[in-house]
């Protein structure tokens, strides 16, 4: 977990060799963002492809997205029964069968998404909510499974390090703000190449001659801000201050 000679994977196989895991990161780093992603990839859609979280199209797997955050605000819930209530009262769905979510947890065939744990402010209760995931997870021990928090308020006897590894979310580099910068701008203004071209390249000079700002933009949420600043108001504020403020 913070072994930084360890080496460096793509953040969407971390299930590829071993079915669970655990995602570490700073705020704004993207868990959220990764764990929707996993859902994406198996919701059947032209976008979705399994192989690329190391699960084969073959195969037929339910994503099952908890935010734990709503979770905890059912303090006398368990996780199955939390999972039929937020279907059926937050995702519009008409009554689910009996044992719809059994069917697929005990077949193995459920990817369970926990995000946040970090937002359980109260340590005690943190600490009881991952007896309760970890109890969870043994009793269907088949499904593939990733949790996510903050590395704040994370305690390593969460979860056995041998059945769960542990992994950091690393920031940006260079060329990965690069590639953001060109879909951004690619996904944006679509019928003018030209300007296109023009307010990437003016982005990376921005980048370029301020180090605070290019530093900045190593967190996917700031250079989404940044990004927005630049489209909008043509240019970024020299001072890296200002740029907060204006954030």
């Amino acid at each position: 977990m913070r072994d930084r000679s360890a080496p460096r994977i793509p953040a969407q196989t971390v299930i590829s060799n071993q079915k669970k895991a655990v995602v570490l990161s700073a705020p704004a780093s993207g868990k959220t963002m990764l764990a929707s992603y996993f859902a994406l990839m198996l919701c059947g859609t032209t976008q979705s492809d399994p192989s690329q979280i190391g699960l084969t199209k073959e195969d037929d797997y339910l994503p099952v997205v908890v935010r734990i955050r709503d979770w905890i605000l059912q303090p006398n819930m368990g996780l199955l029964d939390y999972l039929r209530s937020n279907a059926e009262a937050s995702l519009a769905c008409k009554e689910l069968p009996t044992g719809f979510f059994e069917y697929w947890l005990d077949r193995g065939r459920a990817l369970i998404l926990l995000d946040g744990l970090d937002e359980v402010v109260d340590e005690a209760q943190r600490r009881k909510v991952a007896a309760q995931i970890e109890t969870f997870l043994h009793q269907y021990q088949d499904n593939p499974a990733v949790i996510t928090s903050r590395p704040a308020g994370y305690r390593r006897d969460f979860f056995n390090l041998d059945e769960f590894p542990h992994y950091t979310l690393e920031s940006f580099d260079d060329k990965q703000v690069a590639t953001f910068i060109d879909h951004w701008y690619d996904s944006r203004l679509k019928n003018d190449s030209a300007q296109t071209d023009r307010r990437k390249a003016d982005l990376q000079k921005a980048f370029a001659r301020n180090e605070r700002i290019r530093l900045l933009a190593k967190n996917p949420l700031l250079l989404t801000i940044i990004a927005l600043i630049h489209r909008y108001q043509a240019e970024l504020p020299r001072q890296r201050c200002k740029l907060i403020a204006i954030e």
